[in-house]
Order: C-alpha cells, then structure tokens, then sequence
C-alpha cells in the first residue's frame, strides 16, 4: 500500500492497513488501488470514509483515477472537499502525476459540484441506458493555479508555467526577503496577522546593520 498518513484541520487520512468494522473490506490483498486512504474524524475518531485512487492502465501511466465515498450522514460537512483536496495535492506534488480522472452519474448532482469544486473539467458522456456517466479530468497545472489563487499564494498571477512548490519546514518563525515591490510583504501578511507565527523581514535587519555600520 502506497502513499502516507495525510493530517487536515478536522481529519486524519490513514494509507495502512487497518480493520474499521465495514470498511475491513477494502483492504483486500488482491485490490488493484495502488492508493487507499480511510477518512477518520479528530475529534471523535470515527472512520466515515474512503478514498481510493487506482492506475489506469489503458492510458498514460502518470494518469490515474480517483474515487470516494463518504456515510450519509457526513455529506453536507464539507469533509469529502478537505479530504480529497489534500489527496490530490499529494498525488500532483509528491507522486508527481500528470493529471487524474474521475467519474459520476448525471443525477448526482452533489458529487458533480464538488468535482468541480476541486478544479476537475468535464470530458466525456457515456450513456448507459438509463443511466448517463459523465468523466472528468484534473490536470496538475490547473489545479495549483486554482488551489493557490484560493489560499492566496500567488504573488502574480499571469504565470505560464506550473507553479514550483518546496517545503521548507514547519516552524512558526519566517524569514522572508525580496525587492522592494516583489509582493513579499502582501504574501505573508495572513501569517504577519498570526500570533501563532513570528515573520523577519531580512531586508529590514539588513538596512537596520548599514546604519549601525554608519554610525
């Protein structure tokens, strides 16, 4: 079994094996996903999901396909959304996949918003009488662009390339610098507004040591 425990601000994403009462049977030996995760609240440890992603075998190997499925009574919490949005930033960024597919049913109209929702484009149709299938397929560019305009991480925004991602560590302190006009100050300024987090502008300390120099 692939990939690694995901942590967001409500959920733990497991990728071992483990029994969860129903959901034991998605950890068969002979399964095809080459990634599967089970969805467990913090605060209460309840196991209310999974997600799935498998290759597709009949198109280019970086391309694979990405399911869910979540208990009735979790639906309208937004759970699916952080889930599977740390999922796929975890396909794109570390797995380094070129895109991902998936796929639902025209009435389920929850599940198509919340596709789009994640930044995936609608494809293709498939009618199987009565039912119609539509596909959908996110591409790795297209989704940091969307998830960065969102978080507001974007400096500028008239880029033509993929955004270039490397983390640098988890503490709370921040060293930033720049010219004056590079957008460093805008970039950080939720986290200069955080108690939890402490931001140095370098080029302040550095200004600061010409005058002491000066004196």
């Amino acid at each position: 079994m692939n990939g690694r425990l995901i942590e967001t601000k409500r959920l733990y994403l497991h990728s071992i094996k483990t029994k969860y009462g129903k959901y034991k049977e998605l950890y068969s030996e002979k399964s095809p996903n080459e990634f599967v995760w089970t969805i467990e609240l913090k605060d209460t440890h309840e196991v209310v999901g999974q997600i799935s992603i498998q290759k597709n075998y009949d198109k280019k190997e970086t391309i694979q396909t990405i399911f869910w499925f979540l208990d009735t009574p979790y639906y309208e919490k937004e759970y699916a959304y952080e889930a599977i949005l740390e999922v796929l930033k975890f396909m794109f960024l570390e797995v380094k996949i070129s895109s991902i597919l998936t796929f639902t049913i025209k009435q389920d109209k929850s599940s198509r918003k919340l596709i789009k929702k994640l930044g995936f484009q609608r494809m293709n149709t498939k009618v199987e009488e009565p039912i119609e299938v539509y596909e959908y397929q996110c591409y790795k560019g297209d989704f940091l662009k969307e998830y960065f305009r969102k978080e507001e991480l974007y400096i500028k925004e008239d880029i033509d390339k993929d955004p270039y991602i490397k983390h640098l560590s988890d503490d709370s302190i921040l060293n930033i610098a720049g010219l004056n006009g590079s957008g460093k100050t805008t970039a950080t300024e939720k986290y200069q507004n955080d108690s939890n987090y402490i931001v140095i502008d370098l080029n302040e300390l550095e200004t600061n040591k010409r005058i002491d120099e000066n004196i």
